[in-house]
């Protein structure tokens, strides 16, 4: 062998030595490749999950209102408000059976029971009251079983204004899609170790909580006044525990998902939508420009309240009337039938005839009524129909059932008691009052001609006539206070001008023509007041007694431009 020759063997690499038996030891592209690609999935996992692999769920606020939010200073819905428990709506029900029924489902209704549909509203009320947002709010009890309208009845019957029913129309959860951490988790899960996968967050859900608050007066027809939609709706990435464990979850979802599994997962984001639901109907309520306000006040007229008391007390023999119950009827039919009916609810109207009419019944309606009913925009009526009697001091009485003239202070409401009783309510009074007054040992009805010029030098007419001032002025104690108007059929020392043939009076008659025939086309009081008194006042000339009747209060009362009645809505 040349030298050349060894030289060239000499840099040749010897080969491997193996021992018998020995397997063949692999190098090349086959490990490196492997290395390579774990190196890589773990590499493209710490980039990814900082960004879209960590779980975004959140713990629910322990308070619905947020901290530093101020109070209202004046209530945007100035009403008292109840608010019912959830109701689940019927058509909602059967989308959850449905549901339910599909396999491989991508989504999953829940019903609440009924704590939690409590513990929810109960909620809402105590932000309303935090918020400052109504008068007065409170949760009212509601079994899903009892009619509603039982529930709006005992609403009205403890002084609520308006009733607040939210119906559940979605309460779910439901698959959206994978994250980007998705394709990273696959590498990890088969080339590095599965259980690290677990703390990923590959998937994105989400849950809705919708709802429609349904708003309903106390009074009135039975269909709510407004229907607001309030949407609850969050999204969240979940990683394997926040779903629900399951070693192939991440091959197999949504379609391999258990109910148990989507349990876990509303169990996780049904709080969150739950609440942004709560805190949406909390804005939908309390905000002064676009919350309920804006609503119900285009529908004023059924929310703010008409209340009447309707009292018509037989007279005694030889008090002088003969119709007065049968005034307190027409008066009670003309409230509820006629085509200018401002009672819409037999609830709001109070009925006190003959041996009924006693002050005590008297005195409770007016405080089971308007005291406990009467807001501030409301309107209030107290049909007046009898005889009353002024004493030896002057002081002024309103007879009714078992009052004797020889026990005035016991059996008799002097009508300074029955002013007190009447400004105890916030709402706008009107006195309508078919009532003679005779001078205490004078009661055969006889007009008091010469007692009456004394007090009057000229008769008053319409809406332009003044407080009759005098000595024996029988309702000067109502006409003391800002929000009562009084509508009288006399001067209060005329007898009230009685007709057998239609077996009521004058004065209640020509108003009962006024609003059944359509005969006004303006709402004004002073279009009524004219209309009606000043042809009670020429009917009655035609039938040789005179009528002197009169409206009178402040000008605060007479200015309001809500009359009690409808009566617009005659000539239609």
């Amino acid at each position: 062998m040349t030298r050349a020759r060894q030289r060239r063997n000499s840099r040749r690499p010897e080969a491997p030595r193996t021992l018998p038996g020995d397997a063949p030891v692999r190098r090349g592209w086959g490990n490196a490749s492997r290395r390579c690609a774990v190196v890589t999935a773990v590499a493209l996992a710490l980039l990814v999950m900082p960004a879209s692999g960590c779980s975004t769920l959140s713990s629910p606020d322990d308070h619905l209102i947020e901290p530093g939010t101020e109070a209202l200073s004046e209530p945007s819905l100035p009403y008292r408000v109840g608010v019912v428990p959830l109701v689940v709506d019927e058509v909602y029900r059967e989308r959850v059976e449905e549901v339910r029924r599909r396999a491989g489902n991508r989504e999953f209704a829940y019903v609440p029971d009924e704590e939690l549909a409590l513990e929810m509203m109960d909620e809402v009320v105590q932000g309303l009251k935090q918020l400052n947002a109504v008068d007065e709010a409170r949760l009212l009890p509601h079994a899903a079983a009892r009619p509603f309208e039982a529930t709006v009845r005992d609403a009205f019957n403890d002084g609520f204004d308006l009733v607040i029913r939210p119906v559940l129309r979605r309460y779910d959860c439901r698959y959206v899609g994978s994250t980007g951490a998705y394709i990273p988790s696959v590498f990890i899960w088969f080339f590095v170790l599965q259980g690290l996968t677990w703390w990923i967050a590959e998937e994105t859900f989400a849950s809705e909580t919708a709802m429609a608050l349904e708003v309903y007066a106390t009074t009135g027809e039975p269909d709510p006044l407004v229907v607001r939609d309030v949407v609850g709706e969050v999204a969240c990435n979940l990683n394997d525990f926040q779903r629900g464990f399951n070693l192939f979850n991440l091959f197999r979802t949504p379609s391999g998902l258990s109910e148990s599994q989507w349990h876990t997962i509303g169990g996780n984001l049904l709080p969150l939508s739950r609440q942004a639901a709560q805190r949406e109907m909390l804005s939908v309520i309390a905000d002064p420009e676009e919350g309920l306000n804006a609503d119900v006040a285009a529908v004023e007229e059924r929310v703010h309240k008409r209340l009447a008391i309707v009292c018509g007390t037989q007279a005694q023999p030889g008090l002088g009337r003969r119709f007065a119950v049968a005034d307190a009827l027409r008066m009670r039919e003309l409230l509820l039938d006629s085509p200018a009916a401002p009672i819409r609810d037999e609830r709001a109207l109070t009925t006190l005839e003959g041996a009924r009419a006693t002050p005590a019944a008297l005195e409770r309606a007016i405080r089971e009524l308007f005291v406990r009913h009467g807001r501030a925009r409301d309107q209030a009526l107290l049909f007046l129909s009898g005889q009353g009697v002024i004493d030896a001091e002057g002081r002024s009485w309103l007879l009714l059932a078992d009052s004797e003239v020889e026990d005035l202070s016991r059996t008799a409401v002097p009508l300074e008691r029955l002013a007190r009783w009447l400004d105890a309510t916030e709402a706008r009074v009107t006195v309508i009052a078919a009532v003679a007054f005779n001078r205490l040992g004078e009661l055969q009805g006889a007009p008091q001609v010469e007692l009456q010029a004394e007090l009057q030098d000229e008769p008053q007419t319409g809406i332009d006539a003044v407080a009759f001032e005098g000595t024996f002025d029988p309702w000067e104690p109502l006409e003391r206070l800002e929000d009562v108007a009084l509508i009288s059929a006399t001067s209060g020392m005329e007898p009230v001008l009685e007709i057998d043939a239609v077996g009521a009076s004058l004065f209640v008659d020509e108003l009962a023509h006024l609003l059944t025939d359509g005969g006004l086309s303006s709402g004004a009081w002073t279009e009524l007041t004219h209309a009606w008194l000043d042809n009670v006042r020429e009917l009655a000339m035609f039938e040789g007694e005179p009528q002197s009747p009169q409206i009178r209060g402040s000008r605060h009362a007479l200015n309001d431009k809500r009359p009690f009645f409808h009566i617009g809505e005659t000539g239609e």
